[in-house]
């Protein structure tokens, strides 16, 4: 994995940093962190690293008794579950429950306006340019249960147009093998990635490699002036998150960021 400390003076900048290197165009993926110094690229299924051996042959079960039970809430708000299991996964991960996925967008800025918390450490945006195509969850008909899923590091898939919220921050997801055995070893900690290619109704295993991956470092005192940036572009809870919450947080943003005066 690439790393680069940007010194951003503006958004200009990051874009800047992401031509130069080849991260822009609509295959790269984008993640934004806000604990650059803290966190890495672990879905949360594997962050519990005092799990004993027990749960960690017991993943893929766990994760069914995740999906299970968010769906069963989730009929109360007139959600249903998918029939296809990557869309299943997809809305349990976007609202914060535990799955062996990460999220994406295709969109550089809103994955930096993600990254933009903790003003008081610096923040972290991923980027990866998966070597196999993005899979389309309403088109692939794969059968889950035949396929060896440890036998590889993350698979790549559109959002399903179930959420508004997916919509507009142009959410793109991986899935991560290690369902059961050792512990998992973050994607950027590992100097190639392998990396699944759906044929028909299966997968071929292929290997990306240490390229395809970027991590661009920014110092917590550049953060203020990025979020105010985004702001005017129109990146901001109000935009993001499309119902009360977002403007709920948008209003409470301008607070802080005005010190007090609405604009």
């Amino acid at each position: 994995m690439r790393e680069i400390i940007c010194e951003a003076n503006g958004v200009h900048d990051i874009l800047n940093v992401l031509h130069e290197n080849d991260f822009l165009g609509s295959r790269q993926l984008y993640r934004g962190q806000g604990k650059a110094d803290e966190r890495k690229l672990v879905p949360g299924l594997f962050r519990n690293v005092h799990a004993g051996k027990g749960y960690r042959d017991n993943r893929r079960i766990v994760e069914n008794q995740i999906v299970q039970k968010f769906y069963s809430r989730a009929k109360a708000y007139g959600v249903e579950e998918p029939q296809d299991r990557l869309s299943a996964l997809a809305l349990v991960q976007h609202y914060g429950a535990p799955t062996r996925l990460l999220d994406w967008s295709l969109d550089p800025m809103v994955a930096l306006f993600f990254s933009l918390t903790n003003d008081n450490e610096p923040c972290a945006l991923y980027c990866m340019a998966p070597r196999s195509r993005i899979l389309d969850p309403s088109r692939a008909r794969i059968d889950w249960e035949a396929a060896d899923e440890s036998k590889f590091d993350l698979l790549s898939f559109k959002s399903p147009l179930l959420d508004q919220r997916m919509v507009v921050q142009k959410s793109v997801f991986t899935i991560h093998g290690c369902l059961s055995g050792d512990a998992y070893i973050p994607i950027d900690d590992r100097s190639d990635v392998v990396l699944p290619v759906v044929h028909g109704s299966g997968i071929v295993i292929g290997k990306g490699g240490a390229n395809d991956l970027m991590r661009i470092k920014i110092p917590a005192d550049r953060k203020a002036v990025l979020f105010s940036q985004l702001a005017s572009m129109g990146i901001d809870k109000g935009s993001l998150f499309p119902d009360l919450s977002g403007v709920g947080g948008a209003i409470l943003d301008d607070l802080e960021r005005n010190r007090g005066v609405i604009e």
